[in-house]
């Protein structure tokens, strides 16, 4: 499935090529453009041409549309198989009856937990019926979902064409009519009909995949809130895949995270490159971004709130309670160990947490809140 970036690349570079606008390994100078879009001085002046090569911007956002594809479906995959594996693992006990947060209520899992009930279904067969049921109905709405895409992507390039791009990579040399001369030599121009074509579709495809990525996503949220209600997490104090059992549910979620930082990484490098004039046109991807941010972060980090204090209480008061006649340096050695046990659900590597969410969360919602933040500015003066 990888092999989908060097050939969704490849495509992008042919009709480049053909329509004789994919520039020369001299025009790849992402430094000296961002230097300029910063207004640093002794930056030489550069021409309003933006063949492929030079639009750094738009090539990072063709990879990221690309690796995608694999990512998303690599998340799938592992999600098939996570609650098969804590169970496994023995890190889910079920409540003798389900517990509901505010939280939880207000999403509506008391409701279908008691609907499932009263049709025969346990708490689990209630929640994965609904998720699932969920998902199919979206599948069976692909054609809307298809055609969403196609109209957020052609708003996209309208805002292009009206208010023009690349401007600030211009530097101290660029007029209030930079954005409409670099638009007339950018590679990706609807004059350009096959590397216009390319560009289209690309976005296309990306907009489709965050659609029906965040959609899994949400639902992926919700489901695991609803495991809260019904199951206890604990840990797997064997500890044999590294994490106490959630080895698992860490790969899920960094596939996730990836994703994060990769679809805010590139909104945001896509806004500061456009120019404030075109925000509003991708008004639907920052809604899209915004409303994913805090779902995909708090969600979990609810859901997760306290797990390794709970689990520790619990094992603890097993441990005294079953200590009949061993030594109490033995009880001792075993309740000091379940206190350094430590799982981490939502982090692969541990000493990487800080690093990723920053670079996941933290930069790309930056990028966009200078972004509209000068945008709004600007507005102001005129």
């Amino acid at each position: 499935m990888y092999l989908l970036l060097p050939l969704g690349l490849a495509c992008v570079l042919l009709a480049a090529h053909y329509d004789g606008v994919l520039g020369t390994p001299d025009d790849f100078n992402p430094y000296r453009d961002i230097l300029a879009a910063l207004d640093a001085p002794g930056i030489p002046s550069t021409t309003p041409a933006f063949p492929l090569l030079r639009d750094f911007t738009s090539l990072y956002l063709i990879a990221v549309i690309w690796l995608t594809v694999p990512i998303t479906v690599d998340q799938w995959r592992q999600m098939h198989g996570t609650f098969s594996s804590l169970n496994g693992a023995g890190v889910l006990i079920s409540r003798s009856s389900p517990t509901y947060s505010r939280v939880q209520e207000l999403l509506g899992i008391r409701r279908v937990v008691e609907h499932g009930r009263a049709h025969g279904l346990t708490a689990e067969e209630a929640i994965f019926e609904v998720g699932n049921g969920f998902l199919a109905r979206v599948g069976r709405f692909q054609p809307i979902v298809i055609v969403v895409s196609f109209v957020l992507a052609i708003l996209i390039t309208e805002g292009e064409r009206l208010n023009g791009v690349y401007s600030s990579f211009l530097g101290r040399q660029r007029t209030a009519n930079s954005s409409h001369e670099v638009y007339a030599a950018w590679w990706a121009n609807s004059d350009h009909v096959g590397s216009y074509v390319a560009y289209f579709l690309c976005l296309t495809l990306g907009v489709y995949l965050v659609i029906v990525q965040n959609t899994v996503g949400l639902t992926a949220i919700w489901t695991i809130l609803g495991f809260t209600a019904i199951y206890e997490f604990t840990l797997d104090y064997r500890n044999i895949d590294g994490n106490f059992g959630w080895a698992s549910m860490a790969r899920v979620y960094r596939t996730v995270l990836v994703s994060l930082a990769l679809h805010g990484t590139a909104l945001g490098f896509t806004m500061a490159a456009l120019g404030s004039d075109n925000w509003p046109w991708v008004l639907s991807m920052i809604v899209v971004w915004c409303t994913m941010l805090p779902s995909t972060t708090l969600g979990p980090l609810i859901a997760f709130r306290g797990l390794n204090k709970r689990a520790q209480d619990r094992k603890i008061a097993e441990l005294v309670a079953g200590q009949g006649a061993r030594p109490m340096a033995d009880l001792a050695q075993d309740i000091e160990f379940v206190r350094q046990a430590r799982a981490h659900p939502l982090v692969a590597r541990p000493k990487m947490q800080f690093s990723v969410l920053f670079v996941a969360i933290l930069w790309p919602l930056i990028l966009t809140l200078i972004q509209v933040y000068f945008s709004v500015r600007e507005g102001g003066k005129k």
